[in-house]
């Protein structure tokens, strides 16, 4: 029996149309059993649930068409913006950096103690395939620099046998402050260098990691749900937007 393991930061329940559910579509099939063990996304819900979620870490299994997948709470776990609420602004100008400012300060503080929720987030993400997804995994595809470490420790402990980095986007470029920016680069290059293979959304993203690595990348490029889109009738009045990015 063939077996895949993907392992995401994303929560892949909530937030559809992602890198992970062309996963699911294109590669899942070609295995007898797939686990897919993600991050929750946790909502901004009041005191006690933010408590719950921040330092209760647990796990939930769920079967859905087949596929088996492991809703990860690791702790330290929050609803996102927790730092910009606390600070209560979000205008955190760069032309302010000479001075002084209480709310940049709580700000900058809070985001650079996202440290932690990063090493918590490799450890759970970790700790749960182990204990939730049972028996060895032929193949594990691996979202991101803190998933990438935890298939890295997963494949150290005999758990999986070949990993894949799935190298969707350049991660350290949406934290905010240099040391939790400098620590994400150091573990997205090191799991890029432990994985078996590296695949890259996009030509620059896999010259990147090859200048980083100095190993092959293979480019995949994003693709789109059409069966989620409607061609409209050529005789309509409204105009039909068209738009690609990089």
């Amino acid at each position: 029996m063939k077996r895949y393991l993907i392992l995401s930061t994303l929560d892949v329940s909530r937030m559809p149309n992602n890198r992970d559910h062309h996963l699911l579509q294109h590669i899942a099939p070609r295995f007898d059993e797939t686990y897919v063990v993600f991050r929750k996304r946790c909502d901004k819900q009041g005191k006690l649930q933010f408590l719950r979620d921040a330092f209760v870490p647990r796990a939930r299994v769920a079967r859905r068409g087949g596929v088996s997948y492991v809703e990860v709470n690791p702790l330290l776990n929050h609803a996102q913006g927790l730092a910009m609420d606390v600070a209560g602004t979000y205008d955190v100008r760069e032309h302010e950096r000479g001075r002084f400012n209480l709310r940049q300060a709580a700000y900058r503080l809070l985001t650079s103690l996202g440290i932690f929720k990063d090493l918590s987030s490799i450890f759970f993400l970790f700790w749960f395939a182990w204990r939730k997804a049972p028996g060895k995994f032929d193949v594990c595809t691996a979202l991101g620099p803190w998933a990438g470490a935890s298939a890295f420790l997963l494949k150290k402990l005999g758990k999986v046998r070949v990993t894949v980095f799935e190298d969707r986007d350049y991660e350290p470029g949406f934290l905010s402050t240099p040391l939790r920016r400098r620590m994400a680069v150091a573990i997205e290059v090191a799991a890029l260098k432990a994985a078996d293979l590296r695949v890259s959304v996009g030509g620059r993203l896999a010259r990147l990691r090859q200048s980083q690595t100095g190993m092959p990348v293979a480019t995949v490029h994003n693709g789109v749900a059409v069966d989620n889109f409607q061609a409209p009738l050529r005789d309509l009045s409204q105009p039909i937007l068209v738009y690609t990015g990089a």
